[in-house]
């Protein structure tokens, strides 16, 4: 894969040992989805986005194509570790006439769409597409890990939503759809444009 390329991703994995879809730390990668099923095993996430990865990416969702990403238990569908200005965006935007769907369930204690509790989740952007993102237990739809003390814990910040059509769905009631848990501090949640 040649760094800012086109990556177009189809087909079905099950039960898989590493994620389904690794972007290497620093790496910027524009990432198509078109008729994608993953779903991961316990504590493996469905796509890896880095570990304060200084790269961008972007994940498209291709019109017409449905894409189903779960994340294993403890796992985010979509894991993106660390926040604030010192890590790369994150961006989800449908095709030309976004109607592809994009549905994505977090395993248990973890985001559909965060990172692990003692990282911190940020700098997330959803353009369009139609998104359904539905957190585990004990997590929101997007954020942060579910965390059992103040000492594991960090941020969730940085989440702006410009358009689609948006369902977040926390895994467990009193949950917020965007953040986290008790000692989680959310902040700059924006939203522009879309149907939420």
């Amino acid at each position: 894969y040649t760094p800012g390329t086109e990556f177009i991703v189809t087909g079905t994995q099950t039960g898989v040992n590493n994620p389904g879809i690794t972007v290497a730390d620093g790496v910027d990668a524009n990432i198509t989805l078109s008729g994608v099923t993953i779903t991961a095993t316990n504590g493996i996430s469905g796509i890896y986005c880095g570990y304060y990865s200084t790269g961008n990416v972007t994940i498209t969702v291709a019109d017409g194509t449905t894409n189903t990403i779960t994340g294993g238990n403890g796992n985010a569908a979509i894991l993106k570790n660390g926040y604030n200005d010192t890590v790369g965006t994150l961006t989800i935007k449908g095709g030309k006439a976004g109607t592809g769907k994009l549905i994505l369930k977090g395993g248990s204690n973890n985001a559909a769409i965060g990172a692990w509790s003692t990282m911190g989740f940020g700098n997330l952007v959803i353009d369009g597409g139609v998104v359904t993102a539905t957190g585990g237990t004990n997590a929101p739809a997007i954020g942060v890990a579910y965390a059992t003390s103040a000492s594991d814990t960090n941020a969730c910040s940085d989440v702006t939503i410009n358009g689609g059509t948006i369902t977040l769905n926390a895994g467990t009631s009193g949950y917020d759809a965007i953040g986290g848990g008790t000692y989680t501090a959310v902040s700059d949640i924006e939203i522009n444009g879309g149907s939420i």
